[in-house]
């Protein structure tokens, strides 16, 4: 498994983090969230595109590619 460290959003997780937090969702549920963003992250640094340049039809995109496959 590779484990994703810095992407193009790492400026904007702690703020993303903080607002599911003050939301009162459970620390695994954040987690999970951190991953699946982090994932997209590294889709866009994949793509060149930057956080300012993602809309959300770009990012439904970038998304769908970034999910990991189905072993089922």
């Amino acid at each position: 498994m590779t484990k994703i460290t810095e992407t193009c959003i790492e400026p904007y997780l702690d703020s993303f983090m903080r607002s599911f937090t003050e939301a009162n969702y459970k620390p695994e549920t954040i987690k999970g969230y951190r991953n699946l963003v982090r994932r997209l992250g590294l889709a866009m640094d994949e793509a060149s595109v930057a956080p300012s340049a993602l809309t959300p039809d770009l990012a439904e995109k970038l998304g769908r590619a970034a999910e990991p496959e189905s072993t089922g």
